[in-house]
């Protein structure tokens, strides 16, 4: 019987409803902890050590709590699952898209530098291979995730990051921060995102409300199935 690759498997999210029946399900317990940020929850699911926290919206909190769990628990990879509204057409509400690669699309450092990019770190952080690899095993589009400090919800915004970033599938606030931070800190790293929006798909607000009541049970799924093939 092989050994895993990853046997300890760092779990991060943004909030609550994205993490909520993974932390059920695994019986995940909270740690005894001096600090109040970032909350960790630890255990055992599927055979592999689980480490979950939960850091909070935008760049800085999830950089601020992926370089928390590198430090404290010292995880074989890192895994961040939540939403993220669609960029790229062809995208439906829940759909899963995982980032091969992440960009930030509200920075920019000056020529010579690509958009995206801060000077001296890579244009693009690319995701560990074998999380992709595994990823796609299980059906899901891989592609670019484009990350920034701002809810995109108007059609203009939409535009502005496609115009950018034609290849991109979807936009979200904490991808590439914490893609940034396990690249500095050589940690494999792979966001998943599940499909909440599109800024102009005419979405009711009935249908984004059931979303949310649902995401937590597509992290799970996902998370489930992903642990099965690493």
């Amino acid at each position: 019987m092989s050994v895993p690759v990853f046997k300890k498997i760092g779990l991060l999210a943004a909030t609550d409803s994205e993490i909520s029946l993974v932390r059920e399900t695994a019986g995940l317990v909270r740690a005894a902890q001096t600090g109040t940020f970032p909350v960790f929850f630890l255990g055992e699911f599927l055979g592999r050590e689980i480490v979950l926290a939960k850091s909070g919206i935008g760049k800085v909190n999830s950089a601020l709590a992926c370089l928390e769990l590198i430090k404290k628990y010292s995880p074989d990879c890192i895994i961040n699952t939540g939403a993220a509204g669609a960029v790229a057409e062809d995208l439906s509400l829940g759909t899963p898209v995982a980032g091969s690669l992440s960009v930030y699309h509200d920075v920019w450092c000056g020529i010579p530098n690509s958009y995206g990019q801060v000077q001296g770190l890579p244009a693009r952080f690319a995701s560990d291979r074998r999380l992709l690899g595994a990823t796609l095993s299980c059906g899901i589009r891989c592609g670019l995730i484009c990350s920034g400090d701002m809810f995109i919800t108007e059609k203009k915004e939409i535009a502005a990051v496609r115009d950018r970033f034609p290849e991109a599938l979807a936009v979200d606030m904490e991808s590439c921060s914490i893609a940034q931070t396990c690249f500095l800190y050589k940690v494999p790293f792979l966001p998943v995102r599940f499909i909440s929006d599109t800024a102009d798909s005419g979405l009711r607000q009935e249908e984004y409300d059931n979303f949310w009541k649902e995401i937590s049970l597509y992290s799970f799924s996902f998370i489930r199935d992903l642990l099965g093939k690493i």
